[in-house]
């Protein structure tokens, strides 16, 4: 039998960063993924976001990897919104994702930056330096993709 401690800080957002987590439909999608992800044998250690992505802390099992866990969940997620018609607009997620492990101490911190989503992005700067960020590393994903 394995045993592995491997954490993973996940993050992903909506297809050009488009607002559609307010705060009612946020908490709606996340308990959806939650759910959904806990059926597929996914542990979610922390979960949260803003209106345009989602942060999760995940626990990856041996047979698990990171590609097919984001694919798993943003697959799913999205066509579950589409098919409760949560929103008047169709609902996708952006191309990749970014994923970092998680240690130690971190997982206290990281877990604190997850959960405190909605008081970070109200302070001056932090959704323009976010957003930056995110579409900086979706460029490179989709400039692989096309490579491929």
């Amino acid at each position: 039998m394995a045993f592995t401690r491997i954490y993973i800080h996940l993050v992903f957002a909506t297809k050009n960063r488009y607002p559609f987590l307010d705060t009612v439909n946020r908490k709606v999608v996340l308990t959806h993924i939650r759910a959904h992800a806990k059926d597929k044998g996914i542990y979610i250690h922390s979960l949260n976001g803003f209106e345009d992505h989602i942060h999760l802390l995940i626990r990856l099992e041996p047979s698990q990897d990171i590609a097919s866990i984001a694919k798993i969940i943003k697959g799913e997620s999205a066509h579950w919104v589409n098919e409760k018609k949560l929103f008047t607009k169709i609902f996708s997620w952006a191309t990749g994702y970014y994923a970092a492990s998680v240690e130690g101490e971190d997982m206290v911190r990281i877990n604190s930056y997850i959960q405190s989503q909605e008081a970070r992005h109200f302070a001056p700067g932090i959704k323009y330096l976010t957003k930056v960020a995110i579409e900086k590393h979706q460029k490179k994903a989709e400039k692989k993709n096309k490579s491929k």
